[in-house]
């Protein structure tokens, strides 16, 4: 696998959003017509939480790369952007559960939330596979 397969896997962290959400997007509309309105609402929501979970550990994870040269600053870099993401994951969990009492809402909640880091994890296999920087046995 080569660029010419995927042209846009090494770009930046707006692109492997807008590619999680086309991936997403087929999978919001099965949940429409199979599942009940208040899953896909549900499902939508928690789609739009995970978008927003995964921007901000990328653009953590691109702020701990530029200390590539001090380790330790990049790691605190990291941690800091991390402890963000689980307070801004429960405040959103807070307020869907408890201010906006969408208890019928919950499965969906977590189904989507679930499907957005899995593909996330599809598509860095696929890029590190395209970029031949993982061989078989590391």
């Amino acid at each position: 696998m080569g660029k010419n397969l995927f042209p846009i896997l090494s770009g930046n962290i707006i692109k492997i959003v807008f590619i999680l959400v086309g991936a997403s997007i087929p999978f919001l509309g099965v949940s429409y017509f199979v599942f009940p309105l208040s899953f896909t609402k549900g499902f939508a929501i928690s789609l739009v939480m995970a978008y927003l979970d995964i921007y901000v550990a990328l653009f953590g994870i691109k702020k701990a790369l530029a200390f590539a040269s001090e380790p330790h600053k990049g790691l605190a870099t990291f941690h800091k952007y991390t402890f963000f993401r689980v307070v801004n994951i429960a405040v959103m969990f807070f307020l869907l559960s408890k201010v906006l009492r969408l208890k019928d809402y919950a499965s969906g909640l977590c189904v989507g939330f679930l499907l957005i880091h899995i593909l996330l994890f599809i598509y860095l296999v696929l890029i590190t596979r395209s970029k031949g920087s993982v061989e078989k046995g590391e």
